[in-house]
């Protein structure tokens, strides 16, 4: 992932806090974030402001910066939820996927386990939150194939936390 990032590093410009801007990029590699908690998952629902407006989703952003996959999920994680490291007792990482959306997206895929459900912090990126049982994901309106990305993730391999 990293060498996938360093390329689109090298290729594209740059917002001048040093991120990737990809815009009128092609292709651009994201994170999709899984919480799950005693057993639930968390789902969130996309502010109206967002793309996706109303529909449910887990923590999402681009990787705009070449650092390791766990440090973009802890900081969307404190962003989007408030849910700092100390709370996260592992994570896991599935196989990308490609998703064509406005442009040709590569999901990388993530289940963060809680060591336990703690207050959730939403932004503005998200109007509402819910704990749901994983396997009734297909029952919410959802970003197109998030059932897909959670069985991904799911199946993923550990991440170092440190």
């Amino acid at each position: 992932m990293l060498r996938l990032l360093a390329s689109y590093d090298a290729a594209l410009p740059h917002f001048e806090d040093g991120r990737i801007n990809y815009r009128g990029a092609e292709s651009a590699p994201v994170l999709q974030a899984f919480v799950l908690a005693e057993g639930e998952l968390l789902l969130l629902r996309r502010s109206e402001k967002m793309s996706y407006g109303g529909k449910w989703h887990g923590v999402a952003g681009f990787l705009d910066e070449v650092r390791p996959l766990q440090e973009k999920v802890f900081e969307e994680l404190r962003e989007e939820l408030g849910v700092l490291p100390e709370h996260v007792a592992g994570m896991r990482a599935g196989d990308p996927a490609r998703e064509q959306d406005q442009i040709l997206l590569i999901v990388h895929p993530v289940l963060v386990e809680m060591r336990r459900k703690v207050p959730i912090t939403l932004d503005w990126e998200h109007s509402e939150h819910r704990w749901i049982r994983p396997e009734d994901i297909t029952a919410f309106d959802t970003v197109p194939n998030d059932d897909k990305m959670l069985a991904r993730a799911l199946a993923g391999t550990p991440l170092a936390l440190d």
